[in-house]
């Protein structure tokens, strides 16, 4: 969940656009759609863009949602 402290708003935004301007998917969307497959499968679920978004992180840590290793 996004903290309402000033400034981080923004700070999502640009994380946010630049997700999209490297051609990533949103990790809030991976994040709802593995949710929603475990819920309906009833078993848990790794979106394959998971890896996609890990690999990227790792090579650019600023880029990582705080809350995304939870």
């Amino acid at each position: 969940m996004i903290d309402n402290k000033p400034g981080v708003l923004q700070q999502e935004r640009e994380r946010h656009r630049r997700w999209t301007d490297l051609g990533l998917p949103d990790p809030v969307t991976v994040e709802a759609e593995e949710r929603q497959t475990a819920l309906l499968t009833g078993r848990p679920f790794t979106s394959p863009r998971r890896a996609q978004l890990d690999a990227h992180f790792a090579q650019h840590p600023e880029d990582e949602p705080d809350w995304w290793k939870e």
